[in-house]
């Protein structure tokens, strides 16, 4: 028994030690955790530590110390960007483990980057910049550092990519030793004014000196042969290239191109001319393309052939201009640019000062850039011979809020409206079906398509408006139709009525027998409507059906009964002359001082007219065939009282007629009679309207007279004759003859 409490005390000890030494083990690794500081934030992956970011944005450490494992794992690699926010450490160490650093990986505030010596990788000088192993690439000169002038160290080839990102530096001296200036090398650096590439540099790689403020002024020695895509881009004023420069030279302007001078290779930013002339001999633009906030206009010369990407970014251009005799290009009023033939449009400057754009009928294709960018286009027209929206030709056009699509649309590519966001309208000139299925393919689900009101059947001239109602529109005349029978059908917008595209053009529309009603809202905002016929089937005006149309004068019906009337179905602010029969009470009292009353006398031959009528020259006055045409047999038209707007009593004698007051702007003339006679060899007669018909069907006349008559009881005083010509014109019109005829008279007083 004491032999075995011996052996167990013995083996109690042992476990005791185990524990001790497990213990100091687990304390030697919790040590080991806590060496990387906490504010840095890594990740293991693979058996590998990254760190992906620093957060001490507002805590200062003199010396950031990077350990060489985590947790057991090598600390290997350094994310872009990781140190980005470190605004108040002076001094970073590195450990030998470190294999790769991200872009811009060490560009927080260090003015010194301490590498172990034993990294195979990276090495760093007395002055803590840090370099390849062998120092022939130099990759990151702390930004930390207060000293403005700066040599690079004999043996560096390359400035790496990012090197001096926003450095303090206003002036760097390259050694003999340099050949290439990576990407990004002297991005951001605002203060950079002194910059000489000598001879032994071979490359400057993209974006080398981009966003460098205070670099107005940069010299190219003999052996830069690459410039890389925007590589000069900045503020630089002038760009100097040694004369011995095999593969560049530059203008007196400051511009660069290649040594033939057929490619154009960079455009200094930051000249603030407005106007640019392409020289002849340049064939193409480098991948640097203009780039300026200055340039108004842009003049391609004749020999110019590709343009892609050229003045991409050229904020401020208005207008692309070219040469007479380019075999290549086009352009027009506007500056937009087209392929020579117009088939195709190239570019639309990005600050155009055009807010609506139609594109004309010739064009077949939208260059890939076509209307990117252009800010302040409200409003695009495509022309019906486009059938693709190509990639990129809509694309970040911000102000766009209208798009007018022709129903020859097959396919839109997958970015043609990328950040075009605006679009609240689309006129899509084909049927639903058409537009589901254009919609219906995948690559489509643009947000636009998605947000913004379509209409359909946008630009047709004639349509369906209801289950027995059709309309056609006039695109010479301005005249919609709208004929059948039953209702028109009513909608909730005026967006939404077929006629809709045609809101800006309509003067007059006539709603023609059959037709019962004018639906709400059909005609509003037609802004040029001048004139409304409705025939005796018309039975009511909806809810606003006229509202907006400002230039409306006159609105006649025929029905021998009430018209029932919506709220504000006709505008009651406007001067608008209402022509209806005496049977029509609503009509007829809607607007006392502006409505004529029409009867027909019938022993006396006379339509007569009763109230006041205001003739306005822009009005075409069709009532009046329409209600001849009930009454043929009518020898007379009376009118009480015809005021012409806007005539000059100067033109005419007013001696010749008694019943006339002349005004300043205004002409009046009371109980005005108009009759027809008819010239057949030496006979004149008098006719009936139904006769002068006949006798244009026929040819059967010599000459056709209007006579004008002042007082029934003096007999005939010849106010204005006008024979002839006037009447042959429009023989195959006969009723728009006769309908003009008081346009005839005010047009004719304002004729000297």
């Amino acid at each position: 028994m004491k032999q075995f409490c011996k052996k167990m005390k013995k083996s109690f000890c042992m476990f005791l030690v185990c524990v001790v030494a497990l213990g100091v083990f687990a304390t030697g690794a919790s040590a080991e955790e806590i060496t990387m500081p906490e504010y840095i934030n890594y990740t293991v992956s693979a058996g590998e530590v990254k760190i992906t970011k620093c957060t001490c944005r507002f805590t200062r450490y003199e010396t950031v110390v990077i350990p060489e494992t985590v947790d057991g794992y090598p600390v290997t690699s350094i994310d872009a960007s990781a140190f980005a926010n470190c605004l108040h450490h002076d001094t970073i160490q590195l450990p030998s483990t470190i294999a790769k650093i991200g872009i811009k990986g060490l560009s927080g505030s260090f003015d010194k980057i301490i590498m172990d010596e034993n990294n195979s990788l990276f090495s760093s000088d007395e002055n803590g910049v840090l370099y390849n192993k062998d120092k022939t690439e130099l990759v990151q000169y702390p930004k930390g550092k207060t000293e403005t002038r700066y040599t690079v160290p004999d043996g560096v080839e390359t400035i790496g990519t990012y090197a001096f990102y926003q450095s303090p530096l206003t002036e760097i001296i390259f050694s003999d030793s340099v050949k290439t200036i990576g990407t990004g090398a002297f991005d951001d650096n605002d203060n950079l004014a002194v910059v000489n590439i000598p001879d032994n540099i071979e490359k400057i790689e993209t974006y080398a000196f981009k966003n460098c403020m205070s670099l107005e002024e940069i010299y190219l020695g003999a052996g830069v042969s690459s410039i890389g895509y925007r590589a000069l881009n900045g503020y630089l004023k002038k760009v100097n290239i040694s004369d011995d420069n095999q593969y560049f030279c530059n203008d007196e302007n400051g511009v660069v191109y290649t040594k033939d001078m057929k490619e154009l290779i960079y455009y200094p930013e930051g000249k603030t001319d407005e106007k640019f002339a392409v020289p002849e001999g340049v064939v193409n633009f480098g991948v640097e393309q203009i780039s300026s906030k200055y340039l108004k206009e842009i003049v391609l010369s004749s020999t110019v052939e590709n343009v892609e990407q050229a003045f991409f970014t050229c904020n401020a251009l208005e207008r692309i201009s070219v040469a007479e005799n380019s075999a290549f290009f086009s352009t027009d009023e506007y500056g937009v640019l087209y392929n020579k033939d117009k088939t195709e449009l190239v570019r639309c400057p990005r600050a155009t000062i055009q807010t609506e754009y139609v594109v004309p009928d010739s064009v077949e294709k939208l260059g890939k850039y076509a209307f990117s960018d252009c800010i302040g286009l409200e409003s695009i027209y495509l022309s019906p011979k486009i059938t693709n929206i190509s990639q990129f030709a809509l694309r970040n056009c911000k102000g766009l809020k209208h798009l007018y699509l022709p129903a020859g649309i097959r396919s839109f590519s997958e970015q043609s409206f990328l950040g075009t966001v605006n679009v609240t309208d689309i006129y899509y000139l084909g049927t639903a079906e058409q537009w589901d299925s254009l919609r219906g393919k995948e690559y489509l689900q643009n947000d636009i398509l998605n947000t913004a009101t379509v209409h359909l059947n946008y630009g047709l001239t004639s349509g369906s408006c209801g289950e027995s109602a059709t309309w056609s529109y006039d695109e010479e005349t301005g005249h919609l139709t709208i004929n059948g029978n039953g209702e028109i059908a009513e909608h909730v917008s005026f967006d939404d009525y077929g006629w809709y595209s045609f809101k800006d053009k309509i003067t007059y529309v006539e709603i023609g027998s059959g037709i019962t009603n004018v639906p709400a809202f059909a005609f509003d905002g037609c802004t040029e409507l001048k004139e409304v016929y409705l025939s005796d089937s018309v039975f009511s005006i909806g809810e606003k059906a006229f509202n907006g149309c400002d230039k409306l004068k006159v609105i006649s019906s025929t029905n021998e009964n009430s018209v029932t009337l919506g709220e504000n179905a006709i505008p009651e602010d406007k001067n608008i002359s209402i022509i209806c029969k005496d049977g029509n009470t609503s009509l007829a009292s809607f607007s006392v001082d502006n409505t004529i009353v029409v009867t027909f006398d019938e022993e006396k031959k006379i339509l007569y007219f009763a109230g006041d009528i205001t003739v306005y020259p822009e009005v075409e006055y069709n009532f009046l065939s329409k209600f001849m045409l009930e009454r043929t047999n009518s020898e007379y038209i009376l009118f009480d009282k015809v005021v012409f707007e806007g005539v000059r009593p100067d033109f005419i004698d007013p001696s010749q007629f008694e019943n006339m007051e002349a005004g300043e702007v205004n002409l009046t003339l009371t109980n005005l009679y108009v009759s027809l006679k008819v010239v057949q060899g030496e006979t004149e007669r008098a006719i009936t309207f139904e006769e002068m018909l006949e006798l244009l069907e026929e040819g059967n006349f010599d000459v056709f007279k209007y006579v004008i008559e002042s007082e029934e009881e003096s007999g005939e005083k010849p106010f204005l004759v006008k024979i002839g010509e006037y009447i042959v014109e429009f023989a195959e019109r006969a009723l728009r003859a006769i309908s003009s005829v008081i346009n005839f008279i005010a047009k004719l007083f304002k004729k000297k």
